[in-house]
């Protein structure tokens, strides 16, 4: 018997924490301190690892960490509790958090000491994974193991490390300390670790959960005694870490599979090794230090545990560094159907979800289209082209080259540019501009341009970046008494061309605007540059080829399609890991609502919708939902004929104009069907010419050429729209 009287333990343990907090307070401080709790504040200038941080005190660090160290150190919120902003799953297991806290401190504020594990290395740290149940466990029950669910009437709390879909199973009653929870993932912590392992599975080479105590190093499988496929891996490499703690401490870890060393159960490790496929994860179960009783640790140990574990997350870390990220491949062919019947079976398969598609143009009849698969697809979708008799070629066996080589050539332009730079412009449309520096420009604007400019923030995304609007009319203010033309650019994220098309003109119609003072005497303008901000950081920052925004689907994929979210014919469409998803519901997403919102304000003026796309050298109008065709349609293909004339005089391409869904399929939702039902009558999608290898990738030498020359375009439309009247 370790311990007869748990109680006195608990006790003993609360004294030094009050001893602690007393201690705090007498010692002199370099700032005034602020009112103490009841369990006393962390000082911002000095930490220390001799008590055990409450949830307030490890928050307030990592914020401190990510202000002094912005160049290392982002913090994000990951869900939240029913209470709380979401390595430690199990509320009492103290020494867990503390372990992890004393990573973040080596690897952030000792960094010039631990260069090895941060130069091939990133590391992503959820150091209180059930917030809930850390707090309760310091304020009420210093035993509390569960989150704090209400289960039912009688108890309270879910198993968090139970909750993973893997090998789920009803474990046992509401009231016991292993209760699984109703159904698999239903936890809102275990949804939020989920859509973190989610968002990173392509580059997670290891996983570590930590727990307390037991000095076990442990690995999946945890619901099996089946072997893993690289068992004996798992095996060397976590004998390493014990034999690195040993050379420091005394701790003597065991090494093996969780289900042969402790009982049959699933958890976070299993989840994320079968799940995603993450051929390093373990579960640590960490020392209980020198007079330890099982969670109840003596404050003076928290350290020596904190540092003996640091050196298995060196070992741990290190072989990280030196594993390679094998990107999904993704393979580029060229279709062409030569039949009705062909492209009808293309158009059925570009909705299915059996294979994954991205179709990069629109499929029609005698015309090539290119679609992009993953490379696993390989064979069933030659054999699918085979079976209809559609002709294809291979384009391309590893699209991520194609990117990396455009990469190459825009960065070489850039230099060359720097070396040599005359351009009439004030600023430089030769490269794509990245969010901030397109905000910081439209702000720059408002300032020097007050008269003439106005930009508002008209809404925020998932990931909190505001939704910039930018008004451009000679009055200063848009009144409505004059015709308005309502742009949007960069609804779909990687189209980066639309986007800088759209800021070409802004810049021309601001800075140039004595050159176009007739246009703009009688015609006002409402534009949106960048309708998508999180997925157009996105495709700067992590997936050049995104296209939706970034608001969880689900507890696996990411993303609506904002052009097929607005409420005018809105159809729900496959499922949410697909391109075109439309949302759970019209109108779902902060971006649509921002755009539905600004629209409404000025719908009384609006006379002119453009929606800028690229790529595909087309100029459509409604209705795309159905094969119906506007009431107006001649007025619209007669104004898009001669913005196309007007493009072909500069050298442009000659653009396709027609009804969207005859040129290219029916897509409910869309931005310009939902203008045209408010009574706007013009209105227009215009799909930009394309370039480089894949049409999204135009090359920044060719981007000067582009933008100028669909300012033409643009300007076409401008210019009808001030002939039309605003009436009341």
């Amino acid at each position: 018997m370790v311990e007869e009287n748990v109680q006195s333990l608990l006790e003993h343990e609360q004294e030094k924490r009050n001893l602690h907090i007393l201690s705090k307070r007498r010692q002199p401080q370099k700032v005034p301190q602020k009112p103490n709790s009841t369990q006393g504040e962390l000082d911002e200038d000095a930490i220390d690892f001799e008590h055990f941080w409450t949830l307030d005190e490890i928050y307030r660090y990592m914020d401190r960490m990510e202000r002094q160290y912005p160049n290392l150190v982002r913090v994000l919120k990951i869900g939240q509790t029913r209470a709380r902003s979401c390595w430690s799953m199990h509320a009492r297991e103290w020494a867990s958090h503390m372990s992890a806290l004393y990573l973040i401190n080596q690897l952030v504020e000792s960094a010039d000491k631990n260069e090895d594990l941060l130069y091939n290395t990133d590391w992503i740290i959820v150091p209180v994974a059930n917030p809930d149940g850390y707090v309760y466990s310091y304020e009420a029950n210093r035993l509390w193991r569960k989150n704090r669910f209400a289960g039912n009437v009688m108890c309270v709390g879910t198993d968090v490390n139970r909750n993973f879909p893997l090998r789920w199973d009803y474990t046992s009653h509401s009231c016991t300390d292993g209760y699984a929870g109703r159904t698999p993932g239903s936890e809102k912590e275990t949804q939020a670790l989920m859509l973190l392992m989610s968002q990173f599975s392509r580059s997670i080479k290891m996983y570590l959960t930590l727990h307390s105590c037991g000095e076990y190093i442990l690995y999946p499988y945890g619901f099996s005694y089946q072997p893993v496929p690289n068992a004996a891996e798992l095996h060397a490499l976590g004998t390493e870490a014990a034999e690195a703690v040993k050379i420091v401490g005394d701790p003597e870890y065991i090494v093996g599979q969780a289900s042969g060393f402790l009982y049959l159960a699933t958890g976070s490790d299993d989840f994320i090794y079968g799940a995603y496929g993450v051929q390093y994860a373990y579960t640590l179960e960490l020392s209980c230090g020198n007079r330890g009783y099982g969670f109840i640790i003596e404050p003076d140990q928290i350290e020596p545990i904190a540092a003996e574990t640091f050196e298995m997350m060196k070992v741990f870390g290190m072989h990280a560094g030196s594993l390679k990220i094998s990107k999904r491949p993704f393979e580029l062919y060229n279709v062409r159907p030569d039949t009705a019947e062909q492209l009808s079976v293309l158009l059925k398969w570009r909705n299915g979800q059996e294979i994954e598609v991205d179709f990069w143009d629109a499929p029609k009849v005698g015309r090539s289209a290119r679609i992009m698969v993953t490379r696993e697809d390989h064979k069933r979708v030659e054999e699918f082209l085979e079976q209809h008799d559609i002709e294809y070629d291979l384009v391309a066996e590893d699209v991520q080259e194609l990117l990396n080589r455009e990469q190459r050539r825009n960065v070489e332009h850039g230099r060359r540019l720097r070396r040599d730079s005359n351009s009439r412009a004030t600023v430089n449309f030769e490269h794509f501009w990245t969010l901030d520096e397109i905000y910081e420009y439209l702000d720059e604007l408002a300032v020097a341009y007050n008269g003439l400019v106005r930009v508002s923030e008209i809404g925020r995304t998932h990931e909190d970046r505001p939704i910039k609007a930018i008004t451009i009319s000679t009055r200063g203010a848009v009144d409505q008494t004059r015709p308005i033309v309502f742009m949007d650019g960069g609804i779909h994220a990687r189209e980066w061309a639309g986007v800088m098309s759209v800021m070409y003109m802004i810049h021309e119609f601001v800075e140039h605007s004595d050159q176009y003072a007739e246009q703009l005497s009688n015609t006002d303008y409402v534009i949106v540059p960048v309708a998508n901000p999180d997925g157009y950081v996105y495709t700067h920052e992590q997936n050049r080829l995104w296209r939706k925004n970034r608001s969880p689907g689900n507890v696996l994929c990411y993303g609506v399609d904002l052009n097929r979210n607005f409420p005018f014919q809105w159809d729900r469409t496959t499922s949410e890991c697909t391109n075109n998803f439309a949302g759970h519901a019209a109108s779902s997403e902060n971006e649509t609502k921002a755009l539905i919102g600004l629209m409404d304000q000025y719908k009384a003026a609006i006379r002119m919708y453009l929606a800028v796309h690229t790529y595909g050298e087309m100029i459509l109008w409604p209705w795309g939902y159905d094969f119906l065709h506007a009431p107006n349609e001649d007025d619209l293909q007669r104004l898009g004929e001669r913005a196309r004339d007007a493009l072909v005089a500069v050298g442009g391409p000659e653009y396709e104009v027609g009804n969207s869904a005859d040129i290219l399929y029916t897509a409910s939702g869309a931005t310009d069907d939902y203008a045209y039902s408010l009574g706007v009558p013009y209105s227009y999608t215009l799909e930009l010419t394309g370039g480089g290898s894949q049409g999204f990738d135009l090359p920044a030498a060719e981007l000067a050429r582009v933008t100028s020359q669909t300012f033409e375009l643009l300007k076409v439309f401008g210019q009808h729209a001030g002939t039309l009247s605003v009436t009341s």
